[in-house]
């Protein structure tokens, strides 16, 4: 939105669009693994039924990110253009042209120990947005813990700015239970609302993508 003798005029939304593709490049694949250090599940200042099940997220939280930081763990990275999922060669990441015909609509990175997924970080880009969502898994392949940020371009105009992010973190049980959520806006206009997200996954085996890894997998071990 451009501001001009206090009138405002709103970004058509091929140009909103574009303008969105563009900022996923610079937080996406870098900026989804660089969101993870302010992800890390918040301390309990009060004890709640749930204290010590949010204290063994904390736990498999640090030791995930160790071993990620360390590089302890594989990575596989899967794209999707809007034609089905493939796999993504790390020669294929720095060759590509960046533009809108080439910038994935989806796109993510899985990190594994032994064949086990620890970790998903994907990235969703549409007209409303971005979504940059990180998974943290149990031993079981349930989700344990989600750390969302979303750039959302539209809603209602404000002169103020052009977009606003929602941070959200969810704590799950071993059997998909919600333990807790904490939801943070910045840059929020007033009466503003952020369009549906997309679907959140409870484990590893629900992403399009795994059966892909899992083909991927064998050959690594035929």
């Amino acid at each position: 939105m451009q501001i001009n003798d206090n009138k405002t005029r709103e970004v058509s939304p091929r140009k909103r669009y574009i303008h969105g593709l563009l900022i996923a490049l610079f937080v996406g694949f870098a900026g989804a693994a660089g969101i993870m250090a302010q992800g890390e599940p918040a301390i309990q200042k009060q004890k709640t039924d749930n204290s010590e099940q949010i204290a063994e997220i904390r736990r498999i939280y640090k030791k995930i990110t160790l071993a990620v930081e360390s590089g302890g763990a594989g990575v596989v990275r899967f794209y999707n253009r809007g034609n089905g999922w493939e796999r993504q060669d790390s020669s294929q990441i720095d060759k590509q042209p960046h533009s809108s015909k080439t910038t994935p609509l989806s796109a993510a990175t899985v990190y594994l120990q032994q064949e086990q997924i620890i970790r998903i970080v994907a990235r969703h880009s549409s007209p409303e947005g971005i979504t940059l969502r990180s998974y943290y898994f149990y031993d079981n392949g349930n989700t344990a813990y989600i750390f969302e940020r979303r750039y959302i371009f539209s809603g209602p105009k404000s002169k103020s700015s052009s977009s606003f992010m929602k941070e959200s973190k969810i704590y799950l049980s071993h059997t998909g239970e919600e333990l807790d959520k904490q939801i943070t806006w910045s840059r929020k206009p007033e009466g503003a609302e952020a369009p549906p997200a997309p679907e959140i996954h409870m484990n590893t085996k629900s992403f399009d993508f795994y059966p892909l890894l899992q083909e991927q997998l064998k050959k690594q071990t035929r």
